[in-house]
């Protein structure tokens, strides 16, 4: 069992701006905070973005995007819901992309991950004891991997930790993205799943 932490390629990724943020919803973030976001309320899915513009330029734009969070094109969406049906929420999204003279519009989709998996192994993984205001917490070193009970990520494709602050996949949802071609736009960290 495999699991890799995912983030930006900021390199390479498609970065566009979109019509609304979703946080600015008052609602959506008192929620997130009080459940750490499982599945969001079906009428709260009007305040996601509807449109987002890249700039111009002649680049296609990649697999995942940037727009106020992770956005991804209808390949990926269809890979992670086959090996995840019916857990994450995808709200579509219009891409405006490519050259000044000959922009192009793209179908994405704006993606809640709505899977969570927080445990995590303090002694095994590479974080540092902080303190502030006499509270102590761990935050996650500089390129430093977490430690992750398998356990709690069994059955899980893609997930986010909230103890760590982080977006992890499987191996399998990683392999298949990889052998798709599909991954444009990420860069990967495997990290340390204990048996």
């Amino acid at each position: 069992m495999e699991a890799y932490l995912i983030q930006p390629d900021h390199a390479t990724i498609t970065v566009a701006n979109v019509d609304r943020d979703s946080a600015d919803f008052d609602a959506f973030g008192r929620w997130s905070l009080e459940t750490g976001g499982v599945r969001i309320p079906q009428e709260w899915l009007k305040h996601w973005p509807s449109r987002a513009a890249a700039p111009h330029n002649s680049r296609e734009p990649t697999s995942w995007v940037n727009a106020a969070g992770y956005c991804v094109s209808p390949a990926v969406k269809d890979v992670i819901e086959a090996l995840a049906p019916d857990i994450h929420q995808f709200v579509p999204l219009v891409l405006e992309a490519g050259p000044k003279k000959k922009r192009k519009e793209y179908p994405y989709y704006s993606i809640h991950v709505a899977d969570r998996a927080d445990e995590v192994i303090v002694e095994k993984s590479e974080i540092d004891w902080l303190e502030m205001s006499g509270v102590k917490y761990w935050s996650r070193r500089f390129a430093g991997v977490v430690a992750v009970p398998a356990a709690s990520i069994v059955g899980k494709h893609i997930w986010w930790n909230r103890r760590a602050n982080i977006l992890l996949i499987s191996g399998e949802l990683h392999d298949q993205l990889v052998a798709r071609g599909l991954a444009s736009g990420l860069k990967f960290q495997k990290q340390i799943v204990v048996e």
